[in-house]
């Protein structure tokens, strides 16, 4: 059964688990006007099922949530994100991080009837029978840690519970994606590899040098995680994972979240869904259906077009590094996918893997059970 636009409304703000504020009636609407036909069957399946964003994080460098973003959550019937709370203006530095962290804690327990700081996976699961929103903390430097390996427990004992080794320039850690001169992990790097293992703090690579990348899944004994990439193989960029590193990834376990910034999908002048699920199907055809999922890259509400005319700028004048370097091809038209510029953009994504054939059990994997799965293998059950 398919259902138009008005019954579409109707009977999502029917759903208890997608109508828990009332701005979802409005944001269903708005999906409407541009989605009309999603089966009733799907919507229920969306509401039963956890889904995880593996990269979200404010718009701007603040711990403080809008009422703009606490909307957009309530809006979009998810159930849980890994977010970057290490984004803030005076740059990823040991202190600074540990004001977020001290910051994000009393946002959340501001907002408890609405967010969950999320430490373990069963700290999900019950966000998810509770109606309500979990947090999973992620750094996406390991420069907070300040060649300081003893401040990998205390950042864990603060709620960290995932750290990417590397931004776009290496550290002490390793190399970033865009670093001259790529290479394996440092010694240091290895000890801090070794120790998010020992304590429970999944080791994200998304934007790690191709060696680092490598090295870091070798070293590591537990399952390690891109948390928000493209496919090299799809879009050939050096921000992109090759089919070697997502093998290598899949064969200890990892899953491979494929974020929503369109420059990086696809060569097409505009973006469509197509180039999400293009990207999806390569990962699920190299690693496996269950080593695949989904991370934003962004903001949970939707971008204005200020916001992405900001980010296209951004996009076109660094792309001429990369073509200098033979490793992108064109300078970006489009930063993310239309149809997922929107808070319900994971029911958007399950709509377009059904028609793609999924089966049910497969989109409960993409859309969180794949990366819920790994944080409960790594951070505890």
């Amino acid at each position: 059964m398919r259902v138009n636009r008005r019954e579409f409304v109707k009977t999502a703000t029917s759903i208890p688990a997608l109508a828990a504020a009332s701005t979802f009636g409005r944001e269903a609407q708005r999906l409407a006007d541009g989605e009309p036909e999603i089966s009733v069957r799907l919507q229920r399946l969306f509401a039963s099922t956890i889904t995880v964003d593996a990269l979200l994080y404010t718009q701007g460098p603040s711990a403080t949530l809008s009422s703009a973003t606490l909307e957009a959550i309530q809006a979009s019937g998810q159930t849980a994100a890994f977010w970057d709370i290490s984004i803030n203006a005076g740059g990823r530095s040991l202190e600074a991080m540990v004001r977020q962290i001290a910051r994000w804690n009393e946002e959340i327990d501001k907002h408890h009837d609405v967010l969950v700081r999320a430490l373990t996976a069963r700290d999900i699961e019950e966000a998810k029978r509770n109606g309500k929103f979990a947090i999973v903390y992620l750094s996406q430097d390991a420069s907070i840690l300040d060649r300081e390996l003893a401040m990998v427990r205390t950042f864990f004992e603060l709620g960290l519970r995932v750290l990417q080794l590397t931004h776009d320039t290496g550290n002490q850690v390793g190399s970033g994606y865009r670093d001259r001169d790529d290479g394996p992990l440092s010694h240091f790097g290895v000890e801090v590899v070794k120790r998010c293992n020992e304590l429970g703090i999944l080791i994200d690579l998304s934007h790690c040098g191709d060696e680092t990348t490598l090295d870091a899944i070798e070293v590591s004994s537990r399952p390690c995680v891109f948390t928000h990439t493209g496919c090299r193989s799809v879009y050939r960029s050096l921000r992109n994972r090759t089919d070697e590193q997502m093998r290598a990834l899949a064969d200890k376990g990892g899953v491979v979240g494929i974020f929503n910034i369109s420059e990086w999908l696809t060569r097409a002048e505009t973006a469509t869904l197509d180039a999400m699920l293009d990207n999806i199907q390569h990962v699920v055809q190299v690693a496996g259906i269950d080593h695949a999922g989904f991370g934003s890259d962004h903001a949970m509400e939707a971008l204005d077009n200020t916001k992405l005319e900001e980010r296209l700028r951004y996009s076109q004048a660094t792309a001429s590094e990369e073509i200098a370097r033979g490793f992108s091809e064109t300078v970006p038209q489009h930063v993310v996918i239309p149809e997922l510029n929107t808070p319900m953009r994971m029911l958007v994504l399950a709509d377009g893997l059904e028609k793609r054939g999924y089966t049910d059990s497969q989109i409960e994997k993409l859309l969180g059970g794949n990366f819920l799965r790994v944080l409960r293998e790594v951070v505890g059950a």
